[in-house]
């Protein structure tokens, strides 16, 4: 039995329901950072997903979304989390 292709972001964001979250997250190990900082990273993360919103966005039917970032340091202090997560409004 094959395995089924998982669906793309876009068809992901299609068929989110309203209340419910999608997110996209990179982790990287504290003591290798991104060169331009985690900030720049999140930005970088923003956009990509913004268009794909953008794509998919419309109002007049109802299919609105907030986009939205966060950084957090793990658990055990090892590696930082960049999140942006998409909420369906």
């Amino acid at each position: 039995m094959a395995d089924e292709p998982a669906p793309s972001f876009n068809q992901q964001l299609r068929t989110l329901k309203k209340g419910k979250s999608l997110s996209v997250t990179e982790r990287y190990p504290v003591l290798d950072l991104p060169l331009d900082g985690i900030n720049d990273t999140l930005a970088r993360m923003r956009r990509t997903i913004n268009a794909a919103v953008s794509r998919v966005r419309d109002p007049e039917a109802g299919s609105n979304f907030r986009v939205e970032s966060a950084a957090a340091l793990t658990n055990d202090n090892e590696a930082v989390l960049a999140t942006v997560c998409v909420t369906r409004i």
